[in-house]
């Protein structure tokens, strides 16, 4: 295997942001990417051990709690960073792996939902535009 290699359930973490919010975001995995190459402004997570769900993973690291932790350790000059000494630092409750697989299929159908209802709103507004640009021509 090679160095850099992304296998499916690693976690890409932003290293440095211009936005303060942005550090730390992450992306989890979901496929094997051999020989891939990601850009220094990236942290690359990989579980020794598999006590996270592969979906869980997209939800754990997005918690009020996990992000507001990043931001009061993040470092800030002209960007705003962490670095992988500071991550190791943080602490993660982790729930038993069915309860992480509930978890996570219930807020995928939350998800699902929400896209749905967001695709209804551009449609109903692209509507609305159509209907208001031929009352006012």
């Amino acid at each position: 295997k090679a160095l850099y290699n992304l296998e499916r359930g690693d976690i890409l973490f932003i290293r440095s942001s211009v936005k303060r919010t942005g550090v730390g975001e992450t992306v989890v995995i979901n496929e094997d990417l051999p020989y891939t190459v990601y850009s220094g402004f990236l942290i690359r997570f990989r579980e020794k051990t598999t006590l996270l769900n592969q979906k869980f993973k997209k939800y754990c690291f997005a918690t009020y709690n996990f992000r507001k932790e990043i931001l009061s350790i993040a470092t800030s000059s002209a960007n705003t960073n962490i670095n992988q000494e500071s991550l190791i630092k943080i602490s993660l409750s982790i729930p038993s792996l069915e309860e992480q697989q509930k978890i996570a299929e219930f807020l995928s159908v939350i998800d699902d939902k929400i896209k749905t209802v967001t695709t209804e709103i551009d449609k109903t507004t692209s509507f609305k535009k159509g209907l208001l640009q031929q009352m006012f021509v």
